[in-house]
């Protein structure tokens, strides 16, 4: 009888462990941060998902020109011209990520909103 205990706790305890989440798994210095600037969400609902948001977003740096990049299915929550600091891979530029709400560089997040409204109004 001892025994199928300690079998069965062994087999229960053993079942809970997972690999981590890929997403956070990441190492701080292959990225760079980036100033960036919400510029259309998208919402969608699912009943397994709920609701997820879907970000357009454009960033640069003062070397780079302006580039554009989206987030799906994020939990985030923010809103249109919502300054952002984005995480840039160095070593493969088009991935990026949303890290946080924030302004690194006032004078870019200037040209990135002027730029966004001259293009909203062509």
């Amino acid at each position: 009888m001892i025994r199928i205990f300690i079998l069965t706790f062994l087999f229960l305890s053993s079942c809970g462990k997972t690999n981590s989440d890929s997403k956070t798994d990441f190492n701080e210095s292959d990225f760079t941060q980036a100033q960036g600037i919400i510029t259309k969400i998208e919402t969608g609902f699912s009943y397994s998902d709920e609701f997820k948001r879907t970000y357009h977003y454009a960033y640069g740096t003062e070397a780079d020109n302006k580039l554009y990049g989206i987030e799906k299915n994020s939990d985030l929550i923010l809103n249109v011209d919502d300054p952002i600091i984005v995480w840039i891979k160095i070593t493969d530029r088009t991935k990026t990520f949303i890290a946080q709400r924030g302004i690194i560089n006032k004078k870019l997040l200037a040209e990135l909103k002027n730029d966004d409204e001259s293009r909203a109004q062509e």
